[in-house]
């Protein structure tokens, strides 16, 4: 149970990935692809309010379905929650949160492959998400337009270095080297003295912007996404 504002306890469902359900396995909720991780369709899922850490009733030896209730027959089969993980989400423009969500991946090894002081590991994540989705949207408009900033301002210091640059090379007497640098040389310092000057102070601000806000916010408003 988690506890809200006005004192009340309100269930946590669980979410167990290893269900199966008309041989299909719908609290899987991530595509199989590896360059692709969109989460899918959640409407599907099927919750529960209670989960066991460590289970052996359940892989009973016996014949008939109520052996796992039989106490003489010794279990086959152990199963525990291998991986746990509780999903907070942000409300949209609320500054609450949904109620979590418990999601258990369960493994199991026969007892006759268990030794005395065998070992295994388990973990348990919390993950935070949020809609970014007006974040990331004023975030690219922001960008254009600093990418155009930086097109803009290479051309134009391209453009006068190229009205200053003499068109009669400079010879010192001696023989010695020129004493300006190539056209193309310079104009290429240009473009990357500056877009790396424009860049650093979108990322500056862009830092600043999530330090400021996230750290000075007394409601869930935002929460850094796992």
């Amino acid at each position: 149970f988690i506890e809200d504002v006005s004192g009340a306890l309100l269930p946590v469902p669980v979410r167990i990935l290893n269900l199966i359900k008309d041989q299909d396995r719908p609290n899987l909720n991530y595509d199989s692809s590896v360059w692709s991780r969109q989460q899918k369709d959640i409407s599907d899922d099927v919750l529960v309010r209670r989960f066991t850490l460590c289970d052996s009733m359940s892989g009973r030896g016996g014949s008939s379905a109520n052996s796992f209730l039989d106490s003489s027959q010794l279990p086959v089969v152990f199963r525990w929650a291998a991986h746990m993980l509780i999903d907070v989400s942000v409300r949209p423009d609320e500054g609450q949160i949904y109620v979590p969500v418990l999601s258990i991946a369960y493994a199991e090894k026969k007892t006759a492959n268990l030794g005395d002081g065998d070992l295994t590991h388990v973990s348990f994540k919390a993950e935070y998400s949020m809609d970014a989705s007006g974040y990331w949207t004023v975030m690219l408009i922001f960008f254009c337009l600093v990418c155009a900033a930086t097109l803009f301002l290479t051309i134009l210091r391209m453009y006068l270095i190229s009205c200053r640059y003499p068109s009669i090379p400079l010879i010192v007497p001696g023989g010695d080297l020129n004493l300006f640098l190539p056209r193309l040389v310079l104009q290429v310092q240009v473009l990357l003295s500056t877009g790396l000057t424009l860049l650093f102070w979108f990322h500056w601000l862009m830092s600043m912007y999530w330090l400021v806000v996230f750290k000075a916010q007394d409601a869930p408003f935002m929460l850094l996404p796992s």
